[in-house]
């Protein structure tokens, strides 16, 4: 400063006084800005702060409902101590297996120890999970193995739409076109707000956390210890869903290119008919493409061979037709209810209107509806929804929901 003074009084047009104020000025301007930066810097502290402390606020909430019995039973495997490091990739079954328990994660009760359940849920569950054991045993003559390993599972069974979570120990089953994209939206936002801060990971697929993606000592782990759910829906309204969103309203090539071909496959005179859309097929026409030539589409598959449920010793088994409860339930049972929700889009839940489902299917013939009802036989049955008689035989929304 002594410098700086001394070279302004060499300049002949400064006083003392215009130097001594020239230099208090830009003394002030320079302790301004290494304020401002302190500022910011704290700023960014805070923030960074305040989103561990909700992350860890959200994990104390859940503790303190636990612990108070105030939601259904998750019990904490050992008291959590913040943050832990990402878990260490482990090949032996047996090891990931003693790492997985040792994890400051909820441990999830079966559903045959849910003693403190919230009655309400409680019955619906044991009325559903009840339904599915007895219809499996009774019918189809399949029980779940006594160990759950993937070669105890049948070879053709799917889990590329079953999405694990390690931090909560629970995986959750969904097919096409029962609010799968946004469970799978939910569940990828609690991966990215939990797992991704605590692992520090950047990249993300959905791929990474589907049992698919697992080895199988990694599968056989975790199907043990998880809390095991699935989602599902009324074929009826799953079928219609899937024409409307694949079929009518779809922008994928590939299935542009398929309405065409059904189109050409099923209509005899496309020209003639000057109130058909010559690229859309008719539902009549997608039906019998279905029960015909291709029901192995994931889109509009049967749920229960497609995933094998009747091996699966299930915990929870959710509706979309009651999805709003249910996925509370479910969401609460997990300890996750402050960090997910799931919202499932208008569109899925308007293809399960009565009547529309009415006024597509009155179109069918009676023989292509039956084929329908046959191909559909096991999830209506395994899942406890009622069979109509014939196609005018869908009266009201609890046709739809079935055991309940």
């Amino acid at each position: 400063m002594a410098l700086c003074f001394s070279y302004c009084l060499r300049r002949r047009k400064f006083t003392v006084i215009k130097c001594f104020v020239l230099i208090m000025f830009t003394t002030a301007a320079i302790i301004g800005l290494i304020c401002r930066q302190l500022d910011d810097t704290e700023h960014r502290h805070r923030r960074n702060a305040e989103a561990r402390w909700e992350i860890e606020n959200a994990e104390q909430d859940w503790q303190r409902n636990v612990i108070a019995n105030t939601h259904p039973p998750v019990v904490i495997a050992k008291e959590v101590g913040g943050m832990e490091p990402p878990m260490e990739p482990v090949r032996s079954a047996e090891l990931l297996t003693t790492k997985l328990n040792a994890m400051s994660v909820p441990k999830i009760i079966l559903h045959h120890e849910m003693a403190k359940w919230n009655s309400e849920m409680e019955n619906r569950q044991n009325k559903r999970l009840r339904h599915k054991d007895q219809t499996c045993q009774d019918v189809y003559q399949t029980t779940p193995p006594s160990s759950l390993t993937k070669e105890a599972l049948p070879q053709n069974a799917k889990f590329d739409s079953t999405y694990y979570n390690d931090d909560f120990k629970f995986f959750i089953s969904t097919s096409y076109n029962v609010a799968s994209t946004t469970i799978r939206n939910a569940l990828r936002d609690l991966y990215k707000n939990v797992t991704l801060h605590r692992t520090k990971q950047v990249i993300f697929h959905d791929r990474d956390f589907t049992l698919n993606s697992l080895n199988n000592d990694d599968f056989d782990a975790r199907m043990d210890v998880f809390f095991k759910a699935i989602f599902v829906r009324n074929p009826l309204s799953r079928l219609l869903s899937a024409y409307r969103r694949k079929i009518l309203n779809t922008e994928q090539t590939y299935y542009q290119q398929k309405a065409r071909e059904i189109v050409q496959m099923y209509r005899k005179n496309i020209q003639k008919d000057h109130n058909m859309d010559p690229d859309k097929p008719s539902f009549l026409e997608f039906v019998q493409y279905v029960v015909e030539k291709d029901n192995l589409n994931p889109n509009w598959s049967p749920v229960v061979p497609r995933f094998q449920s009747c091996y699966i010793p299930y915990d929870f088994i959710g509706k979309l037709e009651t999805i709003d409860t249910d996925s509370e339930d479910l969401l609460k049972t997990l300890g996750i209810d402050k960090l997910i929700s799931f919202e499932p889009a208008t569109f899925a839940i308007s293809s399960g209107d009565v009547k529309l489902i009415r006024s597509n299917y009155d179109t069918l013939t009676t023989e292509v509806f039956k084929q329908v009802l046959n191909i559909y036989q096991a999830d209506f049955r395994v899942f406890g929804y009622r069979v109509p008689l014939n196609q005018t035989d869908i009266n009201s929304q609890e046709d739809l929901v079935g055991v309940n």
